[in-house]
């Protein structure tokens, strides 16, 4: 281990992503916070270089209800997170340069347990308690398909491949 946060959050932490274009990390907890850290830059620890602490930044999201379950980054614009957590039925959209809510993709009908993003950021899968897959097309804000999964018992993770069919 080259780096450790330290008390990071208040509470546990539920969730986390470290966005795929740049050094920021997305965690949730039930502290009913999403913290974003600009991470180190790790080669400075390594090399025992003085200066990399002022490198490092950290904006708090504050919103949510209850406990964050899930925090998604997009994989090619990391100013833009998703997060859904308990007592809400909304995906909350997130602006990571202000820290603002900027949007509510409302359709759930219970707590929100995992968020994934398509390859290109143009969609997202979510899923929570009512065990209803919606499909959004976050470049407009809209859900646009959802599947039913209330033949599966628990529906606490998602994912998405890269595989995309067109009919």
């Amino acid at each position: 281990m080259i780096f450790e946060q330290q008390d990071h959050h208040n509470g546990s932490i539920y969730c986390v992503d470290w966005s795929r274009t740049s050094r920021l990390v997305a965690t949730g907890s039930n502290d009913k916070v999403i913290k974003i850290l600009v991470t180190p830059l790790f080669e400075q620890i390594e090399n025992g270089e003085e200066g990399w602490q002022e490198d490092m930044k950290q904006m708090e999201l504050i919103g949510h209800k209850a406990i964050v379950r899930t925090v998604q980054f997009n994989p090619l614009d990391p100013t833009v997170l998703l997060s859904g957590g308990l007592m809400e039925s909304d995906v909350k959209v997130w602006d990571t340069e202000t820290g603002k809510n900027i949007a509510n993709l409302k359709g759930h009908q219970g707590n929100i347990y995992s968020i994934k993003y398509s390859f290109d950021g143009s969609f997202a899968l979510s899923v929570g308690t009512d065990k209803i897959i919606k499909i959004w097309d976050v470049r407009v804000q809209k859900n646009i398909a959802e599947m039913d999964g209330s033949q599966f018992s628990e529906m606490n993770e998602i994912s998405m491949t890269s595989n995309v069919l067109v009919g």
